[in-house]
């Protein structure tokens, strides 16, 4: 594994050869305790370290993008839409973990993305059934195997999610867990991943919280009932941005390999 995981950038010939160890790997990590679930983060650690696909020069680099978000915000300073950032953009040699492919770029999260938190009706306003001019309050427990939808008047709801969503659990033993959305309102133990400036596909957001990196966003954070995490906890932390281009191609090859790891 750590063979995988220290190969170079990918070129035609070495991502052909860095692949065939790869699925050379699946039966040897299958046959051991918890195979399959480690497998599944080597995809995801390869993705996100830039080592799963190989890098087209013809991609805009994450450079750009970058260049054009700090625009954009300070347009939007200038203009009185948002507060000046916090000075946290700049990002030391010694913070930058592993070597990253030379048109992607080490971020801070706070820098290219946010979240809301989810709002809280009292449980006398909760109805088991669908009513006109309601909506349903989507809780961490809908997200699972065992929904169990509760609906609120529209009027009460905070903040609204789709499925096209990302949302990530905020408290508990849920801090850090990711889910796609679903049509409703969401309750303060969810969060909503903001992309207000499209620095990513979103079906590549949701890949990389769920990989080792991104999980990464929320070690040291209390699991207990009563803490969860704020802006402050993660905004400094380091996230991978490859270049738009590149995340559509990565969200490929990973669904390709993790259809293999559901069929193991």
């Amino acid at each position: 594994m750590s063979a995988l995981l220290e190969a170079e950038e990918p070129s035609a010939k070495n991502l052909h050869d860095l692949n065939f160890k790869l699925v050379e790997h699946f039966d040897l990590l299958t046959t051991a305790p918890g195979g399959v679930a480690k497998l599944r983060d080597l995809i995801l650690t390869l993705a996100m370290r830039g080592k799963l696909v190989k890098q087209e020069p013809g991609d805009e680099p994450a450079s750009e993008l970058l260049k054009n978000i700090r625009a954009a915000k300070e347009r939007q300073t200038a203009e009185g839409k948002i507060k000046r950032d916090k000075p946290i953009s700049y990002i030391a040699e010694g913070e930058k973990t592993v070597p990253l492919p030379t048109t992607w770029e080490w971020v801070r999260f706070g820098e290219i993305l946010d979240f809301q938190g989810g709002g809280q009706p009292p449980k006398s306003n909760f109805s088991d059934v669908p009513l006109p001019d309601y909506v349903q309050l989507i809780q961490i427990r809908d997200l699972g195997d065992r929904p169990q939808p509760v609906y609120i008047p529209r009027k009460l709801a905070a903040k609204f999610c789709t499925p096209k969503d990302v949302m990530v659990g905020r408290y508990g033993a849920s801090v850090g867990k990711v889910f796609w959305g679903k049509e409703g309102a969401y309750n303060v133990a969810l969060v909503k991943m903001v992309d207000e400036y499209h620095a990513f596909d979103i079906s590549f957001l949701y890949q990389l919280l769920v990989s080792p990196v991104g999980q990464s966003l929320f070690a040291g954070i209390s699991r207990s009932a009563q803490d969860g995490f704020n802006k402050n906890d993660i905004e400094r932390k380091l996230i991978p941005l490859p270049p738009l281009a590149a995340q559509s191609r990565i969200v490929t090859r990973i669904e390709e390999l993790m259809r293999l790891c559901d069929a193991l």
